[in-house]
């Protein structure tokens, strides 16, 4: 099973958000 406390996926599980906002907000820039 996977490790939730593991860094690693603290660091996967905040930066996946980050990386859709930030791809819809370069989108919305560039349209």
């Amino acid at each position: 099973m996977l490790r939730f406390h593991d860094p690693l996926w603290f660091l996967l599980l905040l930066l996946i958000p980050v990386i859709i906002w930030h791809y819809f907000r370069s989108n919305s820039e560039g349209t």
